[in-house]
């Protein structure tokens, strides 16, 4: 299989299937017939492929096969050629195809393709010769013929391939219509529809009818097919719940034969419609990949060679490569917010399914795109508008980030991946595309906005957001809000989404097994830094001695692997006044994504101030006047500010208990570092960059206060050697990095105060000036 082909299956399938090569217009409206349908999908075929004689030929013979013509030769085909003599025996100058039978002996027929398709008055009609009635002749459009031989050779295929209750010549018969002139007209639609009578099972027919008999026992003794041939009605109370019947059949006879054959012509026609809308859908599909190919033209998706210094880096220092088999940002990408936006990327996809292929991220402007976000299949590659919305539309109501679209795109990837063919071509998700169109019809959009909205992978994303937010309960900064997911009040694609159809959408995706699994997980907020449940103990923790195991516990999960390493250390640069145990004790137990300051309960005692239930706090330790170390309830700063509002004297108190350390110029703080140990070397080896990184940034922090930056992150390089590495490296790492940080925290201050000048020059008073 070529590259080209595995970038586009569905492009290589209707290839395979009908000899389809190229893409255009195809637009079925609502009230189209199934008649009207079939003939559509036939000119499309026909109107998309560069056809010759052999493909005329082998169109011709499943066209006659499939179709039960009545009165056309049933005898088995040998073979179908062009043949110049047929012309000139039936005086024509239209193409003429001679069909040879495998019994020699069978009346010779011949089939005339009018290439310049005026025939369709005459499609399937058979004629004969008055003066030699072994001679005869069906005439057809070259288009439509062509068309409905390659459907009905595949159809033909899917039904035989599947048990099927009814018998072949009534499907035959039907194919027979639906590729016959004759049946255009409307009295002859309700041909090409389901009925009321159809719909009822055997059983069902059974139940709400009854026998129509003068006496009971006119019934004893008979068989089950001897009772099919006695005339039937429908039982009253049977008919007060179905209006369709019982204007139909109320106080009227109905034979067991008109049932069967009512429920046979249903179960024919609803083969045929699904299979129509499956190709349908396939051809939708096609052109919606086909529009994004143009859109995304191979230049602007290459990646860029002009990336900036520091974007590269964080390009590859990424963690989300993990999930991802390539990032890219664009220059223009603000670095500090990308840190955010990794982060709930990772808390998502830590739960999220996983394909075995992995995709391509970018965040980029999307240009003349107008969209937040895209999923290119041919590339694999989810793009996202890193701007906002505004800065995108001029005329948009609201100002969305283009990150919120990620569960939509990420909703198409999986539509791609989570199966061998698209999930959103798969017959059980069909009826819930058509029961969106049909919603969607009454809308106000115009048709192009219709049409791209029911593309079933469109439907699929849009209807995965639904499930993620209604249904999973996800919440966070990567997907939509309430005010468009909204049933009655939200967007117009979502309001589509009405309470029944939501319903059966959501019982759909539960049903997926690789999202059954990971459903309950998701019920989180991806902005919010993600828990894990603290740590428990039975011991009174009121025991310096018990808190202190607590707190080599507390440390021994927090480096047992590098992720939780990065959010520990991300955390100890704007916490350095506190000492190791209190705050892993804090970061334990609060798990916030930057420490607070925390004041112990004895200084709240002494401010007359007790804390609300409601206020955080942790068990730490507190060093007492003679120089012991006790365990002590220790509580948040902000928390308590909070609570003291509108208490000035108080306020004035708590926020004398909190001594900030000055703060310097980030330039100057990195400037200094470099003059450190801490400069990198070439010859430093992967764990030492990590452990100069890690160090570096906690002093970047402590020191310049840049709260607000990236997250720390280990390269792919340092993740993975960490990883095999034995796992008390990383606890060690931890307790030399901070013990390191500390001691060289204290010489880069002394080194950063501003000195005072020894050359001190007094003012001149000229008043007092002494003469010599």
């Amino acid at each position: 299989m070529s590259e080209d082909e595995i970038k586009h299956p569905l492009a290589t399938l209707m290839k395979q299937k009908y000899g389809v090569t190229k893409q255009s217009s195809l637009r079925l409206n609502s009230d189209d017939s199934l008649f009207v349908v079939f003939r559509k999908i036939a000119n499309y075929i026909y109107k998309n492929g560069e056809w010759n004689d052999q493909d005329y030929a082998d169109a011709i013979k499943p066209y006659l096969e499939n179709t039960d013509r009545g009165n056309t030769d049933k005898r088995e085909i040998a073979s179908i050629v062009k043949d110049p003599g047929g012309q000139q025996v039936l005086r024509t100058n239209r193409n003429t195809y001679t069909i040879n039978y495998k019994d020699e002996n069978s009346k010779k027929l011949y089939f005339i393709l009018d290439q310049d398709n005026k025939s369709w008055s005459h499609q399937g009609d058979n004629y004969y010769k008055v003066y030699d009635l072994n001679v005869t002749w069906v005439i057809g459009n070259q288009n439509y013929t062509l068309g409905y031989g390659k459907l009905l050779n595949d159809l033909m295929q899917e039904w035989q391939s599947t048990k099927q209750e009814v018998p072949l010549d009534e499907f035959k018969a039907q194919l027979y219509r639906l590729t016959s002139h004759k049946y255009a007209k409307k009295i002859w639609q309700t041909q090409f529809q389901e009925t009321a009578l159809g719909n009822l099972s055997y059983q069902e027919f059974m139940a709400m009818t009854e026998p129509i008999v003068e006496n009971e026992e006119d019934l004893l003794g008979k068989g089950p097919e001897e009772l099919k041939r006695i005339s039937r009605r429908f039982k009253a109370s049977a008919l007060q719940n179905n209006e369709q019947l019982a204007k139909q059949y109320l106080g009227r006879r109905v034979r067991f034969r008109s049932w069967q054959t009512a429920y046979e012509a249903n179960q024919i026609n609803r083969f045929i419609k699904n299979y129509l809308e499956k190709t349908y859908n396939i051809v939708r599909q096609q052109r919606y990949e086909r529009d994004l190919d143009k859109q995304t033209h191979a230049k602007s998706w290459e990646t860029k060679k002009n990336i900036d210094k520091a974007t590269q880096q964080i390009m590859d220092r990424s963690s989300l490569h993990q999930y991802f088999s390539k990032i890219e940002l664009d220059n223009d990408v603000d670095l500090k917010a990308f840190g955010y936006f990794e982060d709930e990327v990772k808390r998502l996809m830590s739960h999220m399914p996983l394909a075995n292929d992995k995709n391509i991220l970018r965040l980029r402007k999307l240009g003349n795109h107008r969209a937040l976000g895209m999923y290119v299949p041919s590339l694999d590659t989810i793009v996202l508008e890193f701007r906002k919305q505004s800065e995108v539309r001029k005329d948009s109501s609201g100002d969305t980030v283009g990150i919120s679209s990620f569960i939509h795109e990420y909703g198409h990837y999986l539509d791609y991946h989570l199966s061998k063919w698209p999930l959103s071509l798969e017959n059980n998700f069909k009826p819930l595309i058509a029961q969106y169109t049909k919603n969607l019809a009454n809308s106000n959009l115009s048709d192009s906005k219709v049409e791209y909205l029911t593309t079933p992978t469109e439907v699929f994303a849009r209807g995965f957001e639904l499930w993620s937010y209604e249904s999973a309960k996800l919440r966070g900064n990567l997907i939509g809000q309430e005010k468009e997911y909204n049933a009655k009040t939200g967007a117009i694609e979502y309001q589509a989404f009405d309470s029944s159809l939501r319903e059966r959408l959501f019982n759909y995706f539960d049903q997926i097994p690789q999202l059954k699994e990971v459903k309950p997980e998701l019920a989180i907020d991806t902005s919010q830094f993600e828990k894990v449940k603290p740590l428990e103990t039975k011991e009174d923790l009121n025991d310096a001695h018990a808190l202190k195991n607590l707190s080599i516990r507390a440390l021994q999960r927090w480096t047992d692997n590098p992720e939780k390493l990065e959010q520990l250390i991300s955390v100890t640069g704007t916490s350095m006044q506190m000492n190791n145990p209190n705050r892993l004790l804090a970061l334990d137990q609060l798990q916030l994504e930057k420490l607070p300051t925390m004041v112990p309960a004895q200084e709240l005692k002494q401010l007359k101030m007790t804390p609300d239930r409601e206020i955080h706090k942790v068990r730490g330790f507190v060093q007492k006047s003679n120089k012991h170390w006790v365990s002590s309830e220790m509580y948040s700063l902000p928390d308590l500010l909070k609570q003291a509002k509108g208490d000035l004297e108080l306020t004035k108190q708590l926020k004398a208990l909190d001594k900030p350390q000055k703060q310097y110029n980030q330039e100057k703080v990195t400037k200094f570092l470099d003059q450190t140990s801490l400069k990198f070397k070439n010859s430093d080896n992967t764990i030492t960059k990590a452990f100069k990184r890690a160090e570096r940034y906690i002093l970047l922090d402590s020191l310049s206060g840049q709260v607000n930056r990236q997250p720390f992150r280990f390269t792919n390089e340092e993740r993975e050697l960490l990883n095999k590495a034995v796992p008390e490296l990383l606890k060690v790492m931890y307790l030399r990095v901070t013990e390191a940080a500390s001691k060289e925290e204290k010489n880069l201050r002394m080194k950063l105060q501003p000195t005072i000048s020894k050359n001190i020059s007094l003012p001149l008073n000229r008043s007092k000036t002494i003469k010599r």
